[in-house]
């Protein structure tokens, strides 16, 4: 089963769907696209784990966190929590 973000995910990254090729997009446009889908992907892993270890997060703890860049870096999590 594929979900909604899944479909148009394929759908910007695809140059076709079925029988119906797509126009080309932009290269400048097209490395923005699949850079962004990468983050989002990123996140929604991310996410999935993170729901596993939620009781762990707590304030000073270690954590590693993704720029909007998608460099990893590791941190602690603020007082202001």
């Amino acid at each position: 089963m594929t979900t909604i973000g899944e479909f148009a995910e394929s759908l910007l990254t695809e140059m076709n769907y079925h029988n119906t090729i797509f126009p080309r997009i932009p290269l400048v446009i097209d490395r923005e696209i699949k850079k962004n889908i990468l983050i989002a992907r990123e996140k929604r892993n991310r996410k999935r784990k993170n729901a596993d270890h939620f009781d762990s997060f707590v304030r000073g703890a270690k954590v590693m966190a993704i720029s909007a860049d998608v460099k990893n870096f590791s941190m602690k999590i603020p007082h202001n929590f």
